[in-house]
């Protein structure tokens, strides 16, 4: 027998408890009067009895002689349930943990690895005809400064830039201060950028640091980061309508401040190979910065110009001989002084 408290009478009422179908079925004087499923209760062995809370607020509740059979089964039965939900709750965390390392797992496949084997796999052929893909894109909203782009195209071919690629420079006419590199050898330069260059060795400091971007394809790289990122995202988030817009066009791509390091340091050596006074990096880098704190600066969004990196170009420098050994080029300048002329009657 048990007696059950039904929460209004101060009397308990004698009963008979029963336990099958996972619910304990309460009998007054053989009639059933309720059911009360065993996962909704909760068990308290104390004072030689078992109590059994049939409610959240443990207003109604019975007790058991704690030797009685059914009491017994149902401190098991109930005992059962929460200590498996309890167990649950503490493996909460550990598949919180594996859940997180497999999502970690996915970015880092799509973000380094998937990218670093596309680097090894696409060949110099298909970069290129990536890069003229882009271009056709790209060149569908730009009008072509064709006499600057033959002046530019000139002066650049004075220069050996790339052994493994043939470099094509496009000038649009955008005020945007602006250069960058498309997979595959061709650099767009904007009329913006042009007219705020002071001397050909600031040319040639643009032109070598965006042909290393060309020759180390770091263009393809941030191009198949930046799409492996968005496809890793999309798995993870199941948002796979992104996809189409994940493949954001090159001139939205920035580089990171490892690669601009690097086209900083090479675009010296390309410098100083070519016999133009390696300072006009330095140069570059000062007027662009100055520009900046009067106007924003596109090129400066993809190629984020950091202290540190002026610092490094500028230790770099300090190590190479002094500029009386890079007397200027008079082909170069000879041509600079048609791109400067063309600015200021386009300016007008």
């Amino acid at each position: 027998m048990a007696e059950l408290f039904d929460g209004t009478s101060a009397r308990p009422e004698q009963v008979r408890v029963l336990l099958f179908n996972k619910q304990i079925h309460i009998y007054s004087n053989d009639t059933l009067i309720s059911s009360v499923p065993t996962q909704t209760c909760t068990v308290q062995n104390s004072g030689g009895k078992v109590w059994v809370y049939l409610t959240p607020d443990s207003s109604i509740f019975l007790t058991i002689p704690a030797e009685e059979t059914v009491a017994k089964l149902i401190e098991k039965e109930i005992g059962r349930y929460h200590t498996t939900t309890k167990t649950s709750r503490s493996r909460l965390p550990f598949i919180l943990s594996i859940i997180a390392g497999a999502a970690l797992f996915v970015f880092v496949l799509f973000s380094w690895v998937i990218p670093a084997i596309g680097m090894r796999v696409i060949s110099v052929e298909v970069e290129k005809k990536l890069g003229n893909g882009i271009y056709t894109s790209l060149m569908a909203a730009e009008e072509i400064d064709t006499t600057q782009t033959q002046y530019v195209q000139q002066f650049a071919d004075q220069l050996r830039l790339s052994r493994k690629y043939k470099l094509h420079i496009v000038v649009t006419e955008d005020k945007q201060v602006n250069a960058f590199a498309l997979p595959g050898g061709t650099i767009i330069v904007t009329t913006g950028i042009l007219k705020h260059l002071h001397s050909p060795e600031e040319l040639a400091a643009l032109l070598s640091h965006e042909a290393t971007h060309v020759n180390n394809r770091h263009s393809l790289r941030s191009i198949l980061k930046d799409m492996s990122v968005s496809f890793a995202i999309s798995m993870i988030f199941g948002r796979a309508s992104e996809l189409l817009n994940g493949a954001a066009y090159l001139n939205q791509l920035s580089y990171s401040r490892s690669l601009e390091e690097e086209a900083d340091e090479q675009g010296i050596e390309l410098l100083c190979q070519n016999h133009v006074n390696p300072i006009g990096m330095v140069k570059l880098m000062e007027d662009l910065k100055a520009e900046e704190k009067i106007q924003p600066i596109s090129f400066l969004s993809t190629h984020p110009l950091t202290e540190e990196r002026l610092k490094a170009a500028q230790k770099i420098i300090r190590q190479l001989p002094a500029a009386a050994n890079y007397p200027p080029r008079e082909n170069l300048e000879l041509i600079w002084k048609e791109i400067k002329q063309e600015a200021t009657y386009t300016e007008e």
